[in-house]
Formats: structure tokens, C-alpha cells, sequence
């Protein structure tokens, strides 16, 4: 499955080296990326292979536990960077948000039945969450705190929106449309309510940090030429032409402008496929619900794609979430429950 996004990325990387001017050190930084990619992967296929999808999904979400502790340590201890260097434990504030939004997710996942009758278990979850909002706050992170704060909201819709939103076209959907804001934005901002909003409540200014800057240029970049395998891993082009190194601000656009056409195709296939996968998995078991613990990682994937539209937020956290989706029958107890039935789940 994950092949189906990592070939166009190697392509991309290699014909760019080639033909394009990609230096050597950004073509091995992309290979690693594709790499690490396809072994993230390999890894949840191999433990649903071996029946211990459940165990992996534990030790991961107390590694991200571990992280987020530390990593919130260092926010008050440094305090609000403005440097884009990674000065936090797990790096920037970004990366912070990001690991405590897949812990969030993971934590919910594990102890749903737990959340649903006992109140003091639930509002020990709230309180992490606080904290966490708190964390992202005084890092100065707003993304990651309206992420955040949509994730939440997000956890407690009813079922009928849960399955609405669950539908792999609805996500895929969210995703173009979080690439198409690089358009909506620079319009909605002439508003005076959305210039209040930024302004005065959030206390940005109306460019948004420059990024309607990094939009229009990123633009220009992409019909300059690599419409079909972009520029390849942080591409010197990129850099020399966007500024702020090849950050463009925006998930999907980013992907778009480094691996090309085929590139971003190749991941909306693969996040199709995955997401249909899973919901194909669910349908099968017939009697089994659309459980609330599954729903928290539909609900930090929309957290993600939310962030999309400002920060290039399809990192690896990104992908972990999406692969937990792909072989998440197994931790959620569905394999033992067909296996009873003697149902085959698909792969």
C-alpha cells in the first residue's frame, strides 16, 4: 500500500537529481523519506501479521506520552520560539503539537470503555487535553492549538456525523479543499469579520506570518516547470525561489510542489485506499458499530488536515495516523471476534 506513494517519491527524487539539479544530499534525505515511509508501514503490516497490532498501538501511545512530557517541559522552560531551529525535545513547536495530537488520539483509542463509564478516567482525559492546549498556547503554536481544539469537538459528534465524516471521498474532499485555501484565504481575509478575527482575537497580522507571500510564489514555482514530478525532496529551485526555505505553507501544496502531479495523486490514492480498507473491514463484521475508539483517529487524521491549510503538517506523524487507520481491525478486537466467526478480513 504504501508503495503506491513511495515509487512516485523515489522517481521524483531521482529525476530530479538527474535532469533538474537536486544535490546529492536532499536526493539521499529523499530516499530516507521514502524509506522511512514503507518501513512505518512494513512495520504495522508485520505486528498485524503476528497478532500484536494491539501491543504496538500501547507502546506507541506511551512513547508519545513520554514525549509530550518532555517535550512540554522544555516549551516552559524555553518559552515562546520565534527561531525555526528545533528547540524543543522532539523539535519544533510543531512537532510538539503534532505528537500530542496522535497521542490524544491513541490515548482515546485505547480506554474509550473505560472514558464511557467512569467520569473520573474521562475528565482526567479533559485534563489532559487542557494541558496540552496550554502547551501549544504558550509556544506560541496556534495551528496546533485549534488542531487541537477541532479534534475534541470532533470526538464527542454524534454517530451519524461520525460516519458521514469517516467516508473516505469526504476525507479526501477535506484534504483538496485544505490545498485549495491557498486561493480562499487571500479573498476571505478581505472580510472585515475574518480581519477582526485575525487581528484583534488572534493578534495576527492580515498576511498571515507572510504566507500569502510563500502562496503566490509557490504558485509561480509550480507553472514554471515539475507539474508532473515537481522538484524533488527540498529542491534548491524551491528554496532559492519561495524563500523560508521550501516551506510553502500549506500540506498538500507542498507535496505537490516537491513529488509533482503524480506525487500528490499518489498519496490522496493511498489515503483512499487505506481509509476504504478499513471501513470495508468494519462492514464485514456486520454487527460491530462504528466504535468511538476507531473514530479518535478519524478525528486526529481531520486534525491534521486542518492544519494543512497554514503548515506543511503530512510529517510522519501524519502517516503513522493513516497506517494505525489501515490495520486498525486488529487493536480494536475485530480480528479475534472474525476469527470466531471463521470471516477472512481483507488485506
Amino acid at each position: 500500500m504504501s508503495l503506491i506513494y513511495v515509487i512516485p517519491v523515489i522517481i521524483s527524487c531521482l529525476y530530479n537529481y538527474k535532469y533538474k539539479g537536486l544535490d546529492l544530499s536532499n536526493l539521499i534525505n529523499g530516499l530516507q523519506y521514502a524509506l522511512c515511509i514503507y518501513e512505518i508501514y512494513t512495520m504495522f503490516q508485520y505486528c498485524d501479521q503476528k497478532k500484536t497490532a494491539k501491543g504496538l498501538t500501547e507502546a506507541l501511545c506511551k512513547i508519545c506520552g513520554l514525549y509530550c512530557l518532555l517535550s512540554a517541559v522544555t516549551v516552559f522552560i524555553y518559552g515562546k520560539s520565534y527561531q525555526y531551529s528545533n528547540s524543543y525535545f522532539i523539535g519544533s513547536k510543531y512537532m510538539v503539537c503534532y505528537i500530542m495530537m496522535l497521542y490524544v488520539g491513541l490515548k482515546y483509542n485505547l480506554n474509550e470503555q473505560i472514558y464511557k463509564t467512569n467520569k473520573r478516567e474521562y475528565y482526567k482525559f479533559v485534563g489532559i487535553f487542557l494541558i496540552f492546549e496550554i502547551v501549544a498556547w504558550y509556544a506560541n503554536c496556534m495551528t496546533g492549538f485549534a488542531s487541537l481544539f477541532l479534534i475534541f469537538i470532533m470526538l464527542h459528534l454524534p454517530e451519524k456525523a461520525k460516519k458521514f465524516f469517516s467516508n473516505p471521498i469526504v476525507i479526501i474532499g477535506f484534504l483538496i479543499l485544505s490545498m485549495l485555501m491557498i486561493f480562499i484565504i487571500p479573498e476571505l481575509l478581505k472580510l472585515k469579520l475574518v480581519q477582526f478575527v485575525v487581528q484583534d482575537i488572534m493578534g495576527k497580522d492580515l498576511t498571515l506570518t507572510d504566507r500569502l507571500r510563500y502562496y503566490e510564489r509557490a504558485v509561480d514555482v509550480y507553472k514554471q516547470g515539475g507539474i508532473w514530478l515537481g522538484y524533488g525532496y527540498e529542491s534548491n529551485v524551491m528554496r532559492d525561489n519561495i524563500a523560508f526555505g521550501t516551506n510553502i505553507q500549506n500540506g498538500l501544496a507542498h507535496i505537490m510542489l516537491s513529488f509533482g502531479l503524480i506525487g500528490g495523486l499518489a498519496l490522496i490514492i493511498m489515503i483512499f485506499r487505506s481509509v476504504h480498507i478499513s471501513n470495508q473491514n468494519k462492514k464485514i463484521t456486520c454487527n460491530v458499530p462504528l466504535r468511538a475508539s476507531n473514530w479518535a483517529l478519524y478525528a486526529v487524521l481531520y486534525g491534521f488536515i486542518f492544519a494543512a491549510i497554514a503548515e506543511i503538517s503530512l510529517s510522519f506523524v501524519f502517516f503513522i495516523t493513516i497506517f494505525i487507520i489501515r490495520w486498525s481491525e486488529n487493536y480494536l478486537g475485530f480480528e479475534r471476534s472474525l476469527k470466531r466467526k471463521k470471516i477472512r478480513i481483507v488485506r
